[in-house]
């Protein structure tokens, strides 16, 4: 599902961006099943902004990062204001790895790198994957995001 979202600025149009906030599965290695609403940054533009300047992120809501191609991939919290837990995720839909990420309040941000090649990373409120037991190796419906962001 995509909607368009447009800025107006002075009555003014500004510019119109695409929104997508497909519903992501993830089903953990002990088989529980979690329903994510993730909006999808799968431009370069989207995946720089991200979650920056956000006080808060609703329940069982996230940013799904999509790349053009698998690689190690690494992200900082310049910016952001709340915690977050990332999946990262390879083509597969497989998650290959999880970490908690602490915003940045200094000049110099720690950088979360993906300790496997990922083509997706799945951000979500911090805690989150400890609270409904994701880990490594619990699958994401990957099929189901895949189509979605190819929608035009």
């Amino acid at each position: 599902m995509r909607n368009i979202l447009c800025i107006l600025s002075f009555g003014m149009l500004v510019s119109c961006t695409q929104v997508s906030t497909p519903v992501l599965t993830i089903t953990t290695v002990n088989g529980q099943s979690i329903n994510i609403t993730a909006e999808v940054a799968d431009t370069d533009e989207e995946r720089s902004l991200g979650l920056m300047n956000r006080t808060n992120l609703p329940d069982n809501h996230g940013m799904l990062f999509v790349f053009d191609h698998e690689s190690r991939v690494s992200f900082w919290m310049k910016n952001t204001l709340i915690p977050l837990d990332i999946l990262y995720i390879n083509q597969n839909g497989i998650v290959v790895d999880v970490q908690t990420m602490q915003p940045c309040t200094t000049e110099k941000c720690t950088t979360y790198p993906s300790a496997q090649k990922a083509m997706y990373a799945l951000e979500l409120n911090a805690g989150f994957a400890e609270q409904y037991g994701i880990t490594k190796n619990a699958q994401v419906n990957a099929q189901e995001f895949v189509q979605q962001t190819n929608v035009q």
